[in-house]
C-alpha cells in the first residue's frame, strides 16, 4: 500500500528565478509551464528580498520594472503551480524586510493565489 501511495505522487520540479529575463523569453517559458504542470508538481521560486531601486541595488543588473512585470505574467496565468519567494536576508535588505512582506501580502490580495516566504541561509563561518 505504501508502495502504491509513492508511485502515485508526482515529482515536484523547482524553478528558481531572478524575474529579470527578457519578454519574449518569459513568454516561452509561459508557453511551456502548461507542458510541465502536466507531468511535475511545479513551484516557482523568485529570487528577492527587497522592493524597488533597494531591489536593484542589492541585484546588479536588476530591472524592477522588468521583474514586476514579468511577476504578473506568471502570478496572472491560471496554471496550476505554486509561487513563492526564496530570499537572501543580509545586511543590505534587512532594514525593508517589511516593505518586502507588505509588497508579497499585495500579491496575494491581487491575485488571490498564495505565495510562499522562503529563506535561503547561508553561514558565513
Amino acid at each position: 500500500m505504501l508502495i502504491d501511495l509513492l508511485v502515485k505522487k508526482r515529482m515536484t520540479f523547482w524553478i528558481v528565478t531572478n524575474l529579470n529575463t527578457p519578454s519574449n523569453y518569459m513568454n516561452k517559458f509561459l508557453e511551456y509551464l502548461p507542458k510541465l504542470t502536466e507531468h511535475f508538481d511545479v513551484e516557482i521560486l523568485g529570487s528577492m528580498e527587497a522592493v524597488g531601486n533597494r531591489a536593484e541595488y542589492i541585484r546588479n543588473g536588476l530591472d524592477w520594472e522588468r521583474f514586476v512585470g514579468n511577476l504578473d505574467k506568471i502570478l496572472g496565468s491560471k496554471f496550476n503551480f505554486e509561487f513563492g519567494f526564496i530570499s537572501s536576508i543580509n545586511a543590505l535588505s534587512i532594514a525593508t524586510t517589511a516593505d518586502f512582506i507588505k509588497f508579497t501580502e499585495d500579491l496575494y490580495k491581487k491575485y488571490n493565489r498564495p505565495i510562499s516566504l522562503k529563506l535561503a541561509y547561508r553561514d558565513w563561518e
